[in-house]
């Protein structure tokens, strides 16, 4: 068998089997398999929607094998798990799996009714189940047959094809421990489903496991708690993580050890010493070359600013670039660009109503500055300043000669740059450098090969270390921006709102630490305080306009939230800034948990959400999981975790409530 089903997939096109319209006869399929002993059966559809179609399509059930006592039975065990959930009597696919034997099970699913058809899957009481590829990796029932329908699966963002440890996750779930010496898969024709991807997978080795460490704020407070900085980044240093890293770069590893060793004998050779005191220095020195280059550049572009902003005052009279002749009558600023209000008076100057007509100009669009500054103060009219102004032909004027000192504050900022030539000049000067006879094979004024052999180890070695340290240098990364958010005092450590943020394990931890620092949050109202923090655990778009239209009966938590938005903004604009995610805060997961605990109704909710029950389930799950970060903290902000532990108790009524 196996050699014609192989003879079959290399004879045939790479596109897979033929579609099918329409939703496969799932009645008749199940049949088949009960006819051939291979049920229960997990079938793995490529939708939420495929999988409720596949109960109504698996109806009615054929020829079932089945006594009286089997039947009662049967019912009577499934009374008893409705009497612990009342709110699943109406469920809508109650029926298909009383009549049935079948059920759905999929993320779009309350937790109550998810742990029902779990319950029956495992006591052997259903022949099949329903489910999408992501319950492959969780819940793990005994089944004796699974059903692939298609070969991709959806990963949060677009279908993509499935990859051998998702096939190795489906298949796995076929055989039951104990009962079954083998499993069974079956692949099922289909308009998503390519024979010969599974064929391959089957037969190609396993998928490497690779790290997911993330660096976040609270982890950084979190060990900021019991460690210091040198011992984080040891701990970082031999992390999985780093040696998968170094692992995967083993080859660029090695070709800096050979080419080190190359240099070292050369320098050896010519008397200079240790190779990573020599690549030390030589690296230090190309550093502060390229600072005193940068600091030059930088004197040398800013010294006409600097003189334009000293002598360009009220009254003083300049050169445009198109040969045009201004007074100055104000400096100002547009956009954060320096400019100066003027008059043209030459070639021709204008009157607007009686009124000179003015324009206003960057200081990159002056050519000259004209050794003359007339006093506007002392005249009253147009004409009167005109006549001043044209009383002497405007093209005797000297050009301003502009040389130190300079007006305050434009002197100081002049020293300042100064300062910086001068400082990298004098590191310079102390480096061994200068006096080495050796420099010349080091530092050639032509390239050589020496140097290049010198500026590969260099490139190889910054490569290395920034695979080596690449969590360290993100941990500095967030280590940095919470010392200067005040998080981390001057001493490295935790400060006082450092060490009850850490607390805060959530996916956005500074912003809600911010809401609290800020007092946005409420502390004697569990129902605003639930629904403000619904925004941070979910970034998923609005899914009803009916939310927000509701809110308007309550525009008080409208007021709330618009008040959160306003005060967290500076905090999500450093974030963009420093390279942080800062995802927006949306107002519907405000509105729906926010009337929720108000008493709504679970089907009205549903209504006007547009969530499926799982998804609004999961909302209020995770709402009530981060409002017990802020019961925590008792000790800092008592009042606040008193609420938080009233809104926890109102969140989770039926049918929402911890499963047991």
């Amino acid at each position: 068998m196996a050699g014609k089903v192989r003879h079959f997939l290399r004879s045939s096109p790479r596109a897979g089997l033929t579609p099918r319209r329409g939703v496969a006869n799932f009645s008749q399929i199940i049949a088949a398999l009960r006819h051939l002993n291979l049920l229960p059966a997990v079938f793995f559809l490529k939708s939420r929607a495929d999988c409720n179609l596949a109960l109504l399509a698996a109806l009615p059930r054929l020829s079932p094998d089945e006594s009286d006592e089997e039947h009662r039975r049967f019912n009577e065990r499934f009374r008893q798990l409705l009497e612990n959930h009342p709110y699943l009597r109406n469920h809508r696919q109650l029926s298909s799996l009383r009549n049935g034997r079948v059920a759905a099970h999929h993320g779009g699913q309350l937790p109550q009714w998810k742990v029902l058809v779990e319950t029956l899957m495992k006591e052997g009481e259903l022949e099949a189940i329903f489910s999408t590829s992501t319950v492959a990796a969780g819940v793990n029932f005994p089944a004796r047959s699974v059903v692939l329908s298609q070969s991709d699966r959806f990963n949060g963002r677009e279908f993509v094809p499935l990859g051998a440890t998702d096939l190795l996750q489906m298949t796995g779930r076929a055989g039951r421990r104990g009962m079954d010496k083998v499993g069974f898969v079956i692949v099922l024709p289909g308009p998503y489903q390519d024979p010969r991807l599974i064929f391959d997978l089957l037969h190609s080795t396993p998928e490497s496991v690779d790290s997911q460490i993330q660096i976040t704020f609270s982890m950084v407070l979190n060990l900021l708690l019991s460690h210091r900085s040198e011992e984080v980044r040891d701990l970082l240093a031999r992390s999985f993580a780093t040696f998968q890293n170094l692992e995967k770069y083993r080859e660029l590893v090695e070709d800096l050890r050979g080419l080190e060793e190359d240099v070292a004998t050369e320098l050896e050779a010519a008397g200079c010493g240790d190779l990573n005191t020599v690549l030390h220095t030589l690296s230090r020195k190309r550093q502060l070359e390229q600072q005193l280059k940068q600091a030059q550049l930088e004197q040398r572009r800013s010294w006409d600013a600097l003189c334009k902003q000293a002598y360009l005052t009220p009254g003083r009279l300049f050169r445009s670039k198109k040969r045009e002749l201004f007074v100055v009558l104000t400096r100002e600023s547009r956009s954060g660009t320096e400019g100066a209000t003027a008059i043209r008076v030459w070639p021709q100057h204008r009157l607007r109503r009686g009124r000179l007509r003015k324009r206003w100009l960057r200081f990159a669009k002056v050519a000259s500055v004209l050794d003359v500054c007339f006093d506007l103060a002392a005249l009253d009219t147009p004409e009167q300043w005109l006549e001043s102004v044209l009383s002497i032909p405007l093209d005797t004027y000297p050009q301003l000669e502009m040389k130190e000192p300079l007006p305050y504050p434009e002197q100081e900022v002049w020293e300042t740059l100064k300062s910086r030539v001068q400082e990298a000049t004098a590191a310079i000067s102390v480096l061994p450098c200068g006096q080495c006879p050796h420099l010349s094979k080091c530092e050639p004024k032509k390239q050589s090969k020496f140097r290049e052999k010198i500026n590969k180890v260099l490139s190889l070695r910054q490569r290395v270390d920034d695979v080596t340290n690449r969590l360290w240098h993100e941990f500095n990364r967030h280590f940095h921006f919470l010392q200067e958010e005040g998080y981390v005092d001057e001493a490295g450590r935790p400060s006082a709102d450092g060490i009850w943020a850490s607390q805060l394990r959530l996916d956005q931890p500074l912003l809600v630490a911010e809401s609290i620092r800020l007092d946005v949050f409420p502390h004697n109202d569990p129902r605003m305080l639930a629904g403000l923090m619904a925004p941070f655990v979910t970034d998923r778009e609005s899914q009803s306009e009916s939310l927000e239209q509701l809110s308007l009966k309550n525009p008080k938590l409208g007021q709330a939230f618009a008040k959160m938005v306003s005060a967290l903004h500076p905090l999500r604009r450093r974030l963009r800034q420093s390279g942080f995610a800062a995802n927006p805060l949306s107002f519907w997961p405000a509105a729906a948990i926010y009337f929720w605990i108000a008493g709504a109704k679970w089907e009205e909710l549903m209504d006007i959400s547009g969530l499926d029950e799982g998804d609004l389930a999961m909302l209020i799950y995770r709402t009530a999981d981060s409002l017990r970060q802020l019961e925590g903290l008792t000790q800092s902000h008592p009042h606040l975790a008193a609420s938080a532990t009233e809104a926890i108790q109102r969140l989770l009524r039926e049918p929402v409530q911890v499963p047991n």
